[in-house]
């Protein structure tokens, strides 16, 4: 009986402890709640829950108060089963904004009912409704801005699936409200930031994207002057160059002008259907007096990062393989410390030139983004039409790095010694500058594609709204370079954060090397087979033009032949089936940890604490 009496002993004790805990742990929670409400722990790797000191200089330098409206249907929950998370969490920053900015930013809750007059208020702050009832009803999920001079900014509907981008947004909306008076970029060549016939004339997104922070003026024809107004001006893939934009540009540059240029020796996105791309032209003079060179003839590849593309092969059969001249830049590929770059991830790149410092030249030059040192150089010509097998294949690595993006400054000398090109009538010879009167700065992309949404977006659409989400950080590095230069950086450090593309570069590395293993074998085949193939065609071709019946011999060799040639296909499909062999051996090994991996640790470690407990209760009662 008494040791009856200490087993219920010991179960009403457990048991008391076990209520005892969850009562504690619910009243911590209810007072954790009410008092440290505000109170936050971030332990992600790039503390993404965190407001940055780039948002927090923008709330300090708030000059005159700014009045933002966060509409939030109360139906929310009937778009999807996540978005009143979202929600909340959009909630929260603003709380905190409000709290950083120290009384300058003023938040209004508007909960607008379906054809109620905060729903009217709501369509003319610019927001966009989503449906959620036959009869038309709408729900709403946006904010819009206002400051003291009447200057409006909104964002239409804050989607969930750019929560990783939250912070940038909303930081942007309320730092063009505090600074409505925009620095000017003037586009000055053939790139279609505003659309083109090959997209229907559909604007680009880093478009968009620079009139947030820039007053954008288009160049239409030729100029003869770039105005003292203008703060960069953004060179953009010139076909042909005329003499007098191309002075108008070196009087700009001599003038302490800021520009950047893109040149793109193989520009895909502006080639018309069955037309080779045209390379750049008309801007070598300037080039050479800013002493840089750029190769309008060869593209660069680098296969280490090289995109995984499928295409057919002679057959008409799908093969999946590197394209090299598509690839990605991160890591150590960047220049470090370097504030354009700040927060951006990954770069991506379809068929780039290199560009390099001349043997002369007057200015400094700084690579910001490189390739890595298994890059390659190709004919321009090669890649008409796009065949990636035939690039691997003859894919010969140069063992240095090529440099994609650098930044250019120094005094330079006037492309133009002569003076003024004839046809700028507005330019007298005293007006000419042979050399610069403040230093120039000038930063060279060699990828238009670069800029092309193909190349860094993808576009996706949720109850009839479209919204584009980052693949690579293109449009952040375009905007930081041309705000770098402007001379302003209140958003640099910011765009980018969210984006963090975490690939799995052993899987990649792998599948590379599957692909140089098995591809050398594979042309092996290939070229017996075509081997083969020559030679029963000879045999025949001999019997048909000599009318000579094939002897037993001949007739045998052809045989041996067809056999040959079956046993090489059938090794060829088993070469091409075992080139993604070993890589998804790894994704099923790789898939099985992460299933089973976890549940067996944690079982492991419950049974091997219910073994060392009941061991101690063991020796407790032998010790009784």
């Amino acid at each position: 009986m008494a040791k009856l009496g200490q087993r219920l002993n010991r179960r009403t004790t457990a048991i008391g402890v076990v209520v005892a805990a969850v009562v504690t742990f619910v009243a911590v929670n209810i007072v954790a709640r009410a008092e440290l409400g505000g109170w936050r722990l971030d332990l992600t790797e790039d503390r993404r829950f965190t407001v940055s000191a780039g948002t927090e200089r923008v709330l300090a330098d708030i000059d005159e108060p700014i009045t933002l409206r966060f509409y939030r249907s109360d139906d929310l929950g009937r778009i999807g089963p996540n978005i009143e998370a979202h929600a909340d969490r959009v909630d929260d920053f603003l709380s905190e904004y409000a709290a950083l900015a120290d009384g300058m930013l003023e938040i209004e809750r508007i909960a607008p009912e379906p054809f109620s007059p905060a729903e009217d208020q709501a369509v003319a702050d610019g927001l966009r409704g989503l449906p959620t009832g036959p009869t038309g009803e709408q729900a709403y999920l946006g904010l819009a801005g206002l400051n003291m001079t009447d200057d409006r900014e909104a964002i239409p509907y804050l989607a969930p699936e750019r929560i990783d981008f939250l912070e940038y947004d909303l930081t942007r909306l309320i730092h063009d409200l505090a600074n409505p008076d925009k620095p000017v970029l003037k586009v000055v060549g053939d790139l279609p930031l505003f659309g083109s016939p090959q997209n229907r004339f559909r604007r680009w997104a880093v478009a968009e994207d620079l009139e947030e922070v820039f007053e954008v003026e288009r160049t239409m024809g030729e100029i003869d002057r770039i105005e003292d107004d203008v703060d960069v001006v953004l060179l953009g893939q010139p076909r042909d160059l005329p003499a007098r934009t191309a002075y108008a540009l070196d009087q700009f540059a001599l003038r302490g002008g800021r520009v950047v240029a893109v040149l793109d020796p193989f520009f895909e996105e502006g080639a018309a259907p069955r037309q080779p791309p045209g390379a750049f032209g008309g801007v070598d003079a300037l080039l050479d007096a800013w002493g840089i060179a750029v190769d309008a003839e060869t593209v660069v590849g680098d296969r280490q990062t090289g995109r995984r593309v499928q295409v057919p092969d002679d057959a008409g059969r799908p093969v999946v393989t590197t394209y090299p001249v598509w690839f990605t830049a991160s890591g150590d590929q960047f220049a470090a410390d370097e504030p354009i770059l700040a927060q951006l991830d990954q770069l991506a790149f379809h068929s780039p030139g290199a560009v390099a410092p001349t043997a002369d030249a007057p200015t400094t030059f700084t690579p910001l983004v490189e390739t890595t040192a298994d890059a390659a150089g190709f004919e321009r010509t090669a890649l008409t039409p796009p065949d990636p097998v035939a690039i691997m294949e003859t894919y010969e690595p140069q063992g240095e790095r090529r440099t994609l993006v650098a930044r250019v400054e120094g005094a330079v000398a006037t492309a133009f010694p002569d003076g003024p090109p004839e046809g700028a009538e507005d330019v007298t010879a005293e007006d000419h500058l042979a050399e610069s009167t403040a230093p120039l700065r000038l930063v060279v992309v060699t990828d238009a594609d670069f800029l092309a949404d193909r190349t860094w977006l993808q576009r996706r659409q949720l109850l009839g709204q479209e919204f584009a989400v980052p693949v690579a950080n293109n449009g952040d590095f375009a905007v930081n370079v041309a705000e770098n230069l402007a001379g302003g950086e209140g958003l640099i450090g910011l765009r980018g954060r969210g984006f963090d593309p975490r690939p799995f570069t052993v899987i990649e590395e792998m599948e590379r090397a599957a692909e140089r293993r098995f591809r050398a074998k594979e042309q092996e085949l290939v070229a017996r087979l075509e081997e083969t193939r020559a030679k029963i065609d000879e045999i025949r071709a001999e019997e048909q033009t000599g009318g000579v019946v094939l002897t037993a011999a001949q007739e045998e060799a052809v045989a041996d032949f067809r056999a040959e040639l079956l046993q090489i296909r059938s090794e060829l499909r088993d070469v091409r089936y075992r080139l993604d062999e070993d890589v998804e051996q790894l994704k099923s090994r790789v898939r099985t940890a992460n299933i089973w991996g976890v549940p067996v640790i944690v079982g492991a470690f419950a049974i091997g604490l219910l073994v060392w407990r009941r061991r101690q209760g063991e020796r407790s009662a032998r010790a009784r």
